[in-house]
């Protein structure tokens, strides 16, 4: 069925105004965000396309901008509309994660933020998160950017930013885009050597977290730390 064919109250966008957004179903909030369809293909038929590229949305961050333009009806503007929206919605996501975070009593408490900043990343970004003797963050600062399977982070950089801010403890995070989060063997004697250099510069190493889209790993919580 064409939007033209639905009753007027039933259309997805006077039906957001009626109920609300939450009662559209995915297909219609992805009509909603393209406004119209094509002379070939309706909104309706241009989103059931997009659904079905993405995996029923589950894929859709990873969709790329040549992805997107190549679904037919999806041309730049449109292609930009929805990789805009996604980034606004992990913008929003992460302003929250993060925004009453002064203090860290437990790891546990920054994995959904970390998360947020770097779990939709294609590349790896490796980070750092700086606390005080309190366990107030005084630094989240990125350290090293990859190749999409890479990262490559020194120690002494790591520890340089430490004693920059005058840094009681740290917590090191990086991502895998692949959302596996699991330690590779790189990742493990990196962290040694992390640990190993916390020690000489008498910072405690917290935790090192390893994050995916909906993943992440604790060195902390697996006992890889003691």
């Amino acid at each position: 069925m064409k939007i033209k064919d639905y009753r007027l109250d039933d259309r997805p966008r006077e039906k957001a105004l009626r109920f609300g957004l939450s009662s559209l179903s995915d297909q219609e909030l992805i009509c909603l965000l393209i406004g119209s369809g094509t002379q070939k293909k309706d909104a309706l038929q241009i989103a059931q396309d997009l659904l079905e590229a993405s995996d029923n949305l589950h894929r859709l961050p990873e969709l790329t901008y040549p992805q997107l333009t190549a679904i037919e009806g999806i041309g730049r503007v449109r292609a930009l509309l929805i990789q805009g929206a996604l980034e606004l919605a992990a913008r929003c996501h992460c302003q929250k994660a993060c925004a009453q975070m002064v203090t860290i009593a437990n790891t546990d408490d920054v994995v959904e933020w970390f998360q947020a900043e770097y779990g939709n990343q294609k590349q790896e970004h490796f980070a750092a998160l700086y606390l005080d003797t309190k366990g107030q963050i005084i630094r989240h600062c990125l350290l090293s950017l990859g190749t999409l399977n890479c990262s490559l982070v020194h120690p002494r950089d790591a520890f340089r930013e430490a004693f920059l801010c005058n840094a009681a403890s740290v917590i090191f995070v990086h991502n895998h885009p692949s959302n596996d989060p699991n330690p590779s063997d790189e990742d493990l004697e990196l962290t040694a050597k992390l640990l190993q250099t916390a020690g000489i510069c008498q910072i405690q190493m917290l935790d090192h977290i390893i994050v995916g889209r909906d993943s992440a790993f604790s060195f902390r919580a697996h006992q890889l730390l003691d």
